[in-house]
């Protein structure tokens, strides 16, 4: 895993073979679980849960290659000053 959003870092769970999203979301209660790496995986996965006749809750890991478009633009600092004079206000 890496934080693509800000250079590509890797994070610690995401590169540490004992990590498991999915582990933490049984922990936590989760019936179902399910990971997908590609499209027709996800669409598998899709299937699945519509076919699943419980609750919940279910979750489905997207495990995404790293990278990004070379056009993906920046937020402006016109969001950020609009985010600021909003913090100030609440």
């Amino acid at each position: 895993g890496a934080h693509d959003s800000v250079g590509g870092q890797p994070t610690v769970a995401g590169n540490h073979e004992k990590f498991s999203f999915c582990h933490i979301a049984q922990g936590c209660g989760y019936k179902h679980v399910i990971i997908a790496t590609n499209q027709s995986e996800i669409n598998e996965a899709m299937e699945k849960i519509r076919a699943i006749n419980s609750d919940g809750p279910i979750l489905l890991e997207l495990r995404i290659q790293t990278g990004h478009r070379n056009n993906l633009g920046r937020s402006t600092d016109e969001n950020r000053k609009d985010f600021m004079h909003f913090l100030q206000l609440n």
